[in-house]
């Protein structure tokens, strides 16, 4: 006699499964700060809601992770290349030139520490959005503490994702994005379940298999829809950049160029929001793959995230 045939995405939802109207779990609207966050299957409508509560929820802290990194790097870039533009001078324009290798060393300092601080950053928010989903305090020193021991395995993740990606779309361009939304898990698979490199790049293909578009589409969805209020806030400040004049500088005691400071703000104003919301969806749609997959909860999510420190240590 055959047995029961294995759950996948076709099964019908379990009974605590939230979607519209249903009774039986708080929809997202209705989470506390510092209480657990249910752990459930979520529709694509369930999973754009429970990105927007999370990040309402808990926005100074992950924030605060994103920006403390962020805002540093984004002021540093503005500043060094605060001469490679068009300068706009009492009325009349007067385009500085400057040596290409100034601007190619930008370009490859900027590499460099978005390198180091980009898994760093990463790693914090993914362990503050876990510890969130148990009702734990969050903390910027706790979340950099406990990413900061994988900092080498989630750069090596990166690297090898880039790798493959990037052969992917030499050889047909599908291929390389067929890659990019399997790998895209890697980094949630590392730090919640302590799994290495190629080992987790292997979870995460299994996690997304069957699920592609959807994993694929929730964080580009979202940050869209989180796009929109930011671009309407930095686009006065960019064009303000751009038509800085010499009159301004006094602000800033002989400083010749104030430009540079509105372009900072209004980048760092899209780093954090764009890392925030792009964290928060990737791990909201992990929890959706675990709980599907793996029937996860609160005490194994747990048990889990002391057993990955524990490897660390």
């Amino acid at each position: 006699m055959a047995g029961p045939p294995p759950p996948d995405d076709r099964t019908p939802p379990r009974p605590d499964m939230w979607m519209p109207g249903s009774p039986s779990v708080p929809p997202p609207r209705a989470w506390r700060k510092g209480e657990p966050i249910p752990l459930v299957p979520h529709t694509f409508g369930s999973a754009f809601s429970a990105t927007f509560a999370l990040v309402r929820l808990y926005w100074p802290m992950i924030a605060t992770i994103a920006a403390v990194f962020w805002i540093p790097f984004e002021f540093l870039e503005a500043f060094a290349t605060r001469g490679i533009e068009q300068a706009v001078r009492t009325g009349t324009v007067e385009v500085r030139a400057e040596p290409v290798w100034k601007s190619g060393l930008v370009g490859i300092v900027g590499v460099i520490v978005a390198l180091l601080v980009g898994p760093l950053v990463t790693g914090a928010l993914i362990r503050a959005v876990a510890r969130a989903h148990l009702g734990q305090p969050i903390s910027l020193r706790t979340a950099i503490e406990e990413a900061w021991p994988f900092f080498g395995s989630i750069l090596l993740v990166l690297l090898l994702t880039f790798v493959v990606v990037v052969g992917g779309l030499i050889l047909l361009v599908i291929p390389g994005l067929v890659f990019l939304v399997r790998f895209s898990l890697a980094q949630p698979v590392l730090l919640v379940e302590g799994m290495r490199g190629r080992e987790g790049l292997r979870r995460s293909w299994r996690l997304v298999k069957g699920r592609s578009w959807w994993v694929f589409g929730l964080p580009y969805v979202v940050g869209l829809v989180a796009a929109l209020p930011t671009l309407i806030a930095t686009v006065p400040l960019t064009l303000a950049a751009r038509n800085a004049s010499a009159d301004t500088a006094w602000i800033l005691r002989g400083i010749a160029d104030t430009a540079w400071i509105l372009r900072g703000i209004a980048s760092s104003v899209g780093v954090v929001v764009q890392q925030v919301f792009s964290a928060t969806a990737i791990m909201v749609v992990y929890f959706d793959r675990r709980v599907r997959n793996d029937m996860l909860d609160h005490p194994r999510l747990a048990a889990e995230l002391e057993r990955s420190d524990r490897r660390r240590r």
